[in-house]
């Protein structure tokens, strides 16, 4: 399961990495914000969702969060590159770390059969013949490695990329086969340290390290982290991922190759990693001696402090607002950095734009108030055979418009990119549609301007008639399509239906932000009080119904409620976390996540004789306070906080907590329970402290 995290964590951790790679806290801030601001635009482009496209299970392709890595990593080049370009002052640790984290790149957005042959054969020095065998073992299938001159012919893909990217900056000779090589280094060892840093960095994100026995046998061990027999979509992906993560971790990739050497694999060396290392030879005058790993100056925090991350967070509203002000204008295709085509929405004939194959990065930009503005971003991904992942993709730009891309590829050589042609396609606002979206626009009105407005226009005679027709296009239109333009039925009959099937039900201490008070019962279980299972059934089909009609923050919440009311903790985070993620201020979708994740705490700490403070006590306490920072009267997200501060064993906090929870809701049955609580704990702090 991916891990959530708040755009805080996100901008922390995209400077965390692009500090790493430049040192320098300036450069690391615009590379933060601009990733920022591509992973906002290529969400909400794309219906703020990046799925696995079940067709092809060779494409990989990441959670949000995941893949806040990928704009952090593309948005870092135009600085890497402006630095290369003054060779006396870049030296070759520098030059290492982007060369590492551009082939981490360019075989992780392929697949894990080029990351094994990334790792095997460019950065250590493995034979062919062991390359196919380390393969076999990522696969968990040696039926499915390729032959020797397919490992040869792909190196050699590899191998261009590379000279694309860095040209002359690269030491370079012939080998027997008078292939290309980079001249490797005569002291490997020297940047050991600093190539498992990268290796670490540049790792997919939230990917945890697979089971690997320490006495690993490759003949006789299966790695069920790494088999994808018999398994569906979203379980293949994960495998997926777990397979690039083997090769590019060090620790994993060091365990599989010290299986392979002490069970004497086919009679190969197998040498440990370290000895095999080749790091290439950089052509540049400065030459400092490496500094074993690390990338962070000591007397600067790798952290963005609190104001810097206010000034960042206040730049990517200012753009959010400017963009969704935008409203027609000459639209500019910028495909990694360079403009392609431009397209005029008031002649929307198509466009066509040739690619050569291996782009990473779809812009779409306007200038909007005399502002260049970034208004959509789509990441492209490759199957096996070099070619665009999607036939066909559609970008939503902020005026409810679209653009569609249909993508033809063309035949191309063995064992290279393939390259394609796109037709590009601008989808205005439908009449129906722009109707609609006057309506909501007026409705949303302050009463005063609104009626201020409606009289301007009846006091017109040509207007007025219009104004009247439209009045009665919405009575029409109300009457036929209210419930798909202005509020999901559905959603309001799942709701419904939820209430009245667990009315007077508590499964959890917690509070949900829909529930009636009830006792909680520490041994009250999922049927306790006998819950109609048709009745839950039909909430279920009415909520999936609702998310299918409108999939926004308030289906999901009430569908991370409905979960969480059947006892299903993992279904429940999973819901919320979507809620939050499409409207990070939902306060009642961050309380109720804080409940679930406290639950899923106390679940675990209960069931361990160590973990008495699980991490999903941490996570629920910052997705109350998100809460309460918004609506600090909130009395679910307070009574929530000081039960998750109890639980933190933070007397003092859940002591104020309580306090703060009787001063909003001083006469309720929950508010006895505050003040039970309250009592409670301020006796058992008197008697710590006695």
């Amino acid at each position: 399961m991916a891990k959530l995290i708040t755009i805080d964590q996100k901008l922390n951790q995209a400077f965390q990495l692009a500090y790493f790679i430049h040192r320098d806290r300036t450069v690391a801030r615009s590379v933060a914000r601009d990733a920022a601001s591509w992973l906002d635009t290529a969400l909400s482009a794309q219906d703020k969702r990046l799925t696995y496209d079940s067709t092809n299970r060779n494409t990989i392709t990441l959670s949000d969060d995941q893949d806040a890595a990928t704009p952090s990593e593309i948005a870092s080049d135009s600085y890497e590159r402006a630095r290369e370009s003054g060779r006396e002052i870049i030296d070759h640790q520098s030059l290492l770390v982007h060369f590492i984290k551009h082939l981490v790149r360019i075989t992780f957005k392929l697949t894990p059969f080029y990351s094994t042959l990334g790792v095997c054969r460019i950065l250590h020095n493995y034979s062919t013949s062991e390359a196919m065998e380390i393969d076999g073992i990522v696969m968990q299938d040696p039926d499915r490695v390729k032959d020797p001159s397919f490992f040869r012919a792909r190196k050699k893909v590899l191998i261009s990329e590379l000279q694309n990217r860095f040209g002359d900056l690269l030491s370079q000779c012939r080998g027997p086969r008078q292939e290309i090589r980079f001249n490797s280094h005569n002291s490997p060892h020297l940047f050991l340290e600093l190539t498992r840093s990268c290796l670490h960095k540049f790792s997919p994100w939230f990917i945890k390290c697979i089971n690997i026995p320490a006495d690993y046998n490759p003949t006789e061990h299966v790695l069920d982290d790494l088999s994808s027999n018999h398994l569906n979509d979203d379980e293949t992906q994960r495998i997926q991922l777990n397979r690039i993560h083997a090769v590019l971790d060090p620790e994993c990739f060091s365990l599989l190759i010290k299986g392979l050497r002490e069970h004497n694999m086919n009679n190969m060396e197998f040498n440990d990693p370290a000895r095999t290392l080749q790091i290439p030879i950089f052509n540049v005058s400065n030459d400092e001696p490496p500094d074993n790993g690390s990338r962070i100056n000591k007397s600067q925090s790798s952290e963005l402090s609190d104001e810097e991350l206010i000034v960042m967070r206040q730049e990517l509203e200012h753009e959010a607002a400017i963009r969704k002000q935008w409203g027609k204008g000459l639209l500019r295709i910028i495909v990694d950095g360079e403009e392609r085509a431009r397209l005029l929405p008031e002649k929307p004939e198509s466009i066509n734009l040739r690619l050569k194959g291996g782009e990473e990065v779809i812009e779409i930009r306007s200038t909007f108030q005399g502002k260049d503005t970034l208004l959509a971003t789509k990441l492209l991904s490759y199957d096996f055979n070099h070619n665009i992942a999607e036939a066909s993709f559609n970008l939503l730009l902020p005026n409810d418009c679209t653009l569609s891309f249909d993508i033809a590829q063309e035949t191309s050589l063995p064992d290279s990119y393939s390259p394609s042609n796109i037709s590009i396609r601008y989808v205005g606002t439908s009449g129906i549609r722009s109707f609609v979206q006057w309506v909501k626009q007026l409705v949303q009105l302050p009463a005063r301007p609104f009626f201020t407005s409606l009289s301007k226009v009846f006091s017109k005679p040509v207007t007025a008639l219009l104004a009247a027709a439209s009045m009665a296009l919405l009575i029409f239109f109300g009457a036929n399509y209210g419930e798909t333009f202005f509020g999901s039925s559905k959603l309001d009959e799942g709701m419904s239906a939820l209430r009245e099937a667990y009315k007077g039900y508590r499964p959890y201490e917690s509070r949900i932000t829909i529930s009636d008070y009830s006792r909680f019962s520490v041994t009250r279980g999922p049927t306790d009080r006998g819950l109609n299972e048709t009745a839950i059934r039909h909430v279920e089909l009415a909520l999936l119904e609702a998310i299918n009609e409108r999939d926004d923050a308030r289906s999901r919440h009430a569908m991370g409620i409905f979960h969480l009311l059947n006892r299903d903790l993992d279904k429940a985070i999973v819901e919320f976390k979507k809620a939050v993620s499409i409207d990070p201020n939902d306060t009642k979708s961050h309380s109720d996540l804080g409940a679930a994740l406290l639950e899923k705490g106390k679940e675990k700490r209960d069931s361990s004789s160590e973990d008495k403070s699980p991490l999903e006590f941490g996570d629920s306490l910052k997705h109350l306070s998100i809460a309460l920072t918004a609506d600090p009267e909130l009395r679910e997200a307070l009574f929530n906080r000081a039960l998750c501060h109890e639980y933190l064993q933070m007397s003092l906090q859940a002591i104020d907590d309580w306090q703060k929870y009787l001063e909003v809701d001083p006469d309720s049955k929950w508010a006895d329970e505050a003040a039970a609580a309250r009592c409670a704990q301020t006796v058992s702090k008197t008697a710590f402290e006695e």
